[in-house]
């Protein structure tokens, strides 16, 4: 019982250290940079996308076969309703 109990503890050791140093590759303090602020279907399986990274954000065109950039986006313009 006493051996089950020490490797559950170390499992769950293992797994929150690797959680916490996984999460500094994504910036400052475990946040993380990378989002995705609105999804738009277009139909067939293809979509608008603004995705931010960081204080960034672009438009992308999303379909099976690629993905493109169509714009990057200015924070300065606010968006029409």
């Amino acid at each position: 019982m006493g051996l089950i109990g020490a490797a559950l503890a170390a499992a769950g050791g293992w797994l929150l250290w690797s959680r916490q140093r996984g999460s500094r590759r994504w910036g400052a303090r475990g946040e993380r940079l990378l989002s995705v602020a609105e999804t738009r279907p277009l139909g067939n399986r293809q979509y608008l996308v603004v995705a931010a990274y960081g204080k960034r954000r672009f438009l992308l065109g999303v379909c099976p076969a690629r993905i493109d950039l169509l714009s990057p986006l200015d924070d300065d313009a606010s968006p029409s309703p």
